[in-house]
């Protein structure tokens, strides 16, 4: 489907009883106006006869889309539509640039948020394929990190959610690479009445499976 923003997919979201749903629908940027944007579609897609009776929800993990795949390709024993959501998707995160964790780690830091600025944090190392103790000294890491202190000032910020990263023995997540395979699956398309969403902070429009998703 073509790309909308908030306020045009509102429109289309109400119009969903009267037209067909597209298969995959990719929902990207401000937290809260992406959950939004999901139950107005969810909504749309499901009446209240259906109810969500079949609606999977599933937070991202590399194990994660081969559940995601085996749901959306079986055909549904009850009547009605299949909906099936990866939450808060990392899938875009290999083609964004260093300073896009930063920006998004600092502001979560900056509101005293330091559990969402620690998973973009690990999310950078994981990207950069560093361990705790590739920085567990503060000289050198800047630059293992790709750190500009020009954009994002004293590093000193960074140490601390690396502390708090260790202090709850927080796992480095590893790399994530099923972009490749969910898309072969969206271009091969799931059975009628079986629909994807996708939501996610950030991603890279450069990546085949986001033009494979507007393409939909």
């Amino acid at each position: 489907m073509p790309e909308l923003d908030y306020k045009h997919f509102n429109q289309h979201a109400e119009t969903l009883l009267n037209q067909k749903a597209s298969p995959v629908y990719l929902f990207y940027g401000d937290e809260f106006l992406c959950k939004t944007a999901l139950e107005a579609l969810l909504d749309g897609i499901f009446n209240a006869s259906h109810g969500r009776l079949n609606y999977d929800a599933f937070d991202d993990s590399p194990e994660t889309v081969y559940d995601i795949l085996e749901r959306l390709n079986t055909y549904s024993l009850l009547s009605g539509p299949k909906v099936v959501v990866l939450r808060d998707s990392k899938i875009f995160y290999s083609g964004l640039q260093t300073s896009d964790f930063f920006e998004k780690a600092k502001a979560a830091f900056d509101a005293g948020d330091a559990k969402k600025a620690s998973g973009y944090l690990l999310s950078l190392i994981s990207k950069l394929k560093l361990t705790y103790e590739d920085l567990a000294e503060p000289a050198g890491r800047s630059e293992r990190l790709k750190y500009d202190p020009d954009n994002f000032g004293d590093d000193a910020w960074v140490g601390k959610i690396l502390d708090y990263c260790m202090d709850k023995r927080l796992p480095i997540p590893p790399a994530p690479d099923s972009a490749d395979l969910l898309q072969r699956a969206i271009e091969k398309g799931f059975p009628p009445g079986n629909h994807l969403i996708i939501t996610a902070d950030m991603i890279d429009k450069r990546r085949t499976l986001y033009k494979c998703i507007r393409n939909q």
